[in-house]
């Protein structure tokens, strides 16, 4: 599952298996738009659902851009909130790891069990 900030009135696109990361992609979206809005600063941000958290780079095509130290330092926070964020309903949660590494609070844990 993956992300560009490429197309639509978002820069980073949501995921439909991992609604409960919403609000943490809506603040990396906004920070990248700031960021991008700036003279000289990177145009694209790729995120990607990887081990259970959220990750950013920059957009393989972009090979010769990067992400600026003041917000790789904000979304390194963000990946690292995903880890604690159920990916499913934003509750806390922890890693678990199933037939895929998934983010999941206990509630949602229990419910992959009994599947």
């Amino acid at each position: 599952m993956e992300a560009t900030s490429v197309g639509g009135d978002r820069i980073i696109k949501r995921w439909d298996r991992c609604p409960g990361w919403d609000q943490l992609l809506d603040r990396a979206d906004e920070l990248v738009r700031r960021d991008t809005s700036r003279p000289g600063h990177n145009q694209r941000v790729h995120a990607r659902g990887k081990n259970a958290r959220i990750d950013f780079d920059a957009s393989p095509q972009e090979r010769f851009d990067y992400i600026c130290p003041e917000l790789r330092e904000s979304l390194d926070e963000i990946e690292d909130e995903s880890l604690q964020t159920c990916q499913l309903c934003g509750a806390p949660g922890e890693e678990r790891p199933s037939h895929y590494y998934s983010t999941l609070c206990v509630e949602h844990r229990q419910a992959t069990r009994s599947e």
